[in-house]
């Protein structure tokens, strides 16, 4: 072997400690851009969140449904009345189309009352989310990253150290 070649396993621990290296340096590199981007779309979504709930909640949406509520309502006892008049017996399925009506607005409240506890929810998740990348130390994230590297620097120093033994003999 000459002095510019070097031995098979330095050569590949050398190789593994720098790919490790890369990696490492990649994941940091990629966990900083992630919790970058989370801290500054966590003004977004509180924003976009607070807009939405607002609009959900504006009294022209609930006089909007209780206008629906009273026109439906009002329209039926016309219809009534009507069939009253000409003395004709009300249609069953105009019945059951009533019932079915005020049933959908009933879930159309139940739905906007879902929307504004879900958006309310996806507001605090994502604050907790960018909170939490906040607290975070560096040692916690890199822990096994950090063991990792030491081992392979512990089998590249010992390699070395036998390399240079077998050199002295």
């Amino acid at each position: 072997m000459t002095e510019e070649e070097l031995p098979e396993g330095v050569a590949k621990l050398s190789g593994k400690y720098a790919g490790f290296l890369s990696e490492t340096y990649m994941k940091n590199r990629q966990a900083k851009a992630v919790q970058t981007f989370v801290k500054e779309g966590d003004t977004l979504v509180a924003l976009c969140s607070d807009a939405l709930i607002a609009l959900l909640l504006r009294g022209e949406v609930n006089e909007l449904i209780n206008n629906e509520s009273d026109g439906l309502r009002n329209n039926y006892y016309a219809y009534l009345r009507q069939m009253e008049n000409s003395g004709e017996t009300p249609q069953i399925d105009q019945d059951r189309h009533y019932v079915e009506l005020i049933e959908n607005l009933e879930h159309s409240k139940t739905i906007r009352n879902r929307c504004v506890s879900g958006l309310r929810s996806l507001k605090r998740a994502h604050h907790k989310l960018a909170a939490e990348l906040d607290k975070r130390k560096p040692a916690e994230i890199w822990f096994e990253e950090l063991a990792e590297l030491n081992a392979i620097s512990s089998q590249l120093n010992d390699l070395i150290k036998e390399l240079k033994k077998d050199e002295r003999k």
